[in-house]
């Protein structure tokens, strides 16, 4: 019994004993804070204590903790995929909390990218059919291999393949939508970089609607719809004519909702054919349709330069010769349409009408005649021969001067054989009368009044008043002028006056000068009180402008008994234009 008592006093003590030495091993607590290189938070990863083969991972705050371990020095490994793995050695104790911060490197094989194109900060637009731009810089800092996929939210993977340095590619075919785009390269060892971007691909706008093209007093006022599409750079006003004489494009604009342009420099006379273009940032050009504007100026259209306008009062008709034709054309002047053509036998000169209407004179180039037309036939009756001072085949004569004077006779000079000379001949059969060749003046400006006994030759520098007789021509009297060029001269039916270039002298004394105008004239009124100039048409009387034109008038004809004006404008040189030659 005393042994058995025994036995359980010494268990007893034995446990005991235990106990206190149990209570002397002591533990702590241990908080790893892992971050990235640049201070931020780095979840996931794995805070390994090798001895005691516990591991922890780093929450969204990048904090891992481990409680209740026994107080001693630990090596910790803290590795993460995406970085280089850190050891360290951490001493827990029982009190405080043993707390250690580690920033992790970055992995070498994580690809790092920078985008040129397109822009993170904004989302993408583009027309349907446009590829998108990818521009971007892709590598790792172990150069080692890697690959880009692009995927769309719409569409799935629409782009992908190896990366040399940067990622530049066009990608085609992206459906008209908003498109959540997801960029991601991978390295060989498996680390990703992943980017986000939005792309809105829209349907191509319509083309605008020119909706009006109104001639105004003002100009030409257009009218087109507006778009509303975001790759709107600019509008471009187009204007086309048949004469092509003013360039296509007139005017831009570069804002959505400016849709009214007013065109204030239509080529006088002219057609035009308006559309406006809506330019896209592509580059894309959408035409509108078309409108026509016809000019409200009266004109007749020919093919070639015309040479020559002499007005037919008589009969209200126009004739006209161009350069590089043999014929005479026919117009009726108050209908603006083309009645007739008479063909000649060679190229056409000068043309003068007789005095009764019933004949038109023109001078022949080169062919030593002067052709005969009957207006009322529209035909030529008869050629007359051009006087030549040594006949004979080699003989060559360009009358470009003719003057029909009552009694049957005409007057004509010209260069070649008639140069510095002045012929007086019988209409019916071209018989010479009389040769003026004492004065050493060149091709002269042959005019008269109509009643046929007084005739002006101007030439260079000289303006001589010949008396027309039965036997010739009889020098009334002449003066010098201050022109050193070839002019034109004009005289009233009443002989009051005589115009010489832009000076009007007195025809009782030549040397006497009434005034001056601003232009020359390329013709004259009967009465003297209307002219033709070459900026307008001006009153003849006090050189006052009475309708100014919209260019240079280089040949010009009065319609006196329509109260119109034909002109040719030297940059149109193949239109003649009609205006009244009082404005109403």
């Amino acid at each position: 019994m005393a042994t058995k008592f025994l036995t359980v006093l010494t268990l007893l003590f034995l446990g005991l004993s235990a106990c206190e030495k149990a209570e002397l091993i002591l533990t702590g607590s241990l908080e790893v804070t892992v971050t990235n290189s640049n201070g931020a938070p780095v979840a996931g990863a794995n805070v390994h204590i090798e001895s005691l083969s516990r591991t922890g991972t780093t929450d969204s705050l990048g904090r891992a903790r481990f409680i209740d371990i026994p107080t001693d020095r630990y090596a910790v490994v803290i590795s993460h995929f995406y970085h280089e793995s850190v050891d360290l050695v951490i001493t827990v104790t029982d009190h405080p909390v043993a707390r250690a911060v580690v920033a992790l490197p970055s992995d070498p094989n994580i690809p790092s990218l920078h985008f040129n194109h397109p822009n993170l900060d904004l989302p993408s637009r583009l027309i349907a059919g446009d590829p998108l731009l990818l521009n971007v810089y892709a590598n790792n800092e172990a150069r080692s291999p890697l690959t880009y996929t692009l995927y769309s939210s719409i569409q799935g993977v629409v782009a992908g393949g190896p990366v040399e340095d940067r990622i530049y590619t066009e990608v085609q075919g992206l459906n008209i939508g908003i498109h959540a785009m997801t960029l991601t390269v991978t390295a060989e060892s498996g680390h990703q970089t992943t980017n986000a971007f939005s792309v809105e691909v829209e349907p191509v706008p319509p083309a605008p609607v020119l909706l009006s093209a109104v001639l105004t007093n003002q100009g030409v006022a257009l009218t087109w719809t507006a778009t509303s599409s975001f790759a709107f750079r600019s509008y471009t006003v187009k204007r086309a004519s048949r004469e092509g004489d003013y360039p296509g494009s007139i005017e831009f604009y570069h804002n959505p909702q400016d849709t009214t342009y007013l065109d204030t420099d239509l080529s006088f006379g002219s057609d035009a054919v308006y559309s406006v273009v809506l330019n896209l940032y592509n580059d894309t050009e959408l035409t509108s349709n078309t409108v026509g504007i016809k000019s409200s100026v009266d004109r007749l259209d020919l093919d070639q330069p015309i040479r020559e306008l002499l007005m037919d009062d008589h009969r209200s008709r126009l004739y006209v010769t161009s350069w590089g034709t043999s014929d005479v054309k026919v117009f009726d002047s108050r209908r603006m349409t083309r009645i007739g053509t008479i063909q000649l036998p060679g190229a056409p000169q000068i043309m003068e009408q007789s005095p009764d209407g019933k004949e038109v004179f023109v001078g022949m180039e080169g062919q030593g005649t002067i052709a005969v037309i009957d207006p009322d036939r529209l035909d030529l009756v008869r050629s007359l021969p051009v006087y030549a001072a040594d006949p004979g085949p080699d003989a060559v004569t360009y009358p470009i001067e003719i003057a029909a004077l009552t009694g049957g006779n005409i007057v004509y000079t010209g260069y070649g054989e008639l140069a510095g000379k002045l012929v007086l001949a019988d209409t019916r059969t071209g018989e010479t009368v009389a040769v003026i060749d004492e004065y050493p003046f060149t091709v002269a400006d042959l005019v008269h009044p109509p009643g046929g006994d007084l005739l002006y030759a101007i030439t260079d520098y000289h303006v001589r008043q010949f008396s027309v007789t039965a036997d010739g021509l009889v020098l009334v009297q002449e003066m010098l002028h201050g022109f050193s060029s070839p002019i034109r001269g004009f005289v009233p039916e009443d002989n009051r006056y005589v115009i010489v270039g832009s000076e009007k002298h007195d025809s009782r004394d030549l040397k006497r000068l009434v005034s001056t105008f601003d232009t020359g004239l390329l013709d004259l009124s009967a009465d003297g009180r209307v002219g033709i100039g070459n900026y307008a048409i001006i009153d003849a009387e006090v050189d006052n402008l009475i309708r100014p034109f919209a260019g240079i008038a280089m040949l010009g004809a009065l319609n006196e008994a329509a109260g119109t004006s034909f002109f040719v404008l030297m940059d149109k040189p193949t239109q003649i234009f009609r205006l009244p030659t009082v404005p109403e």
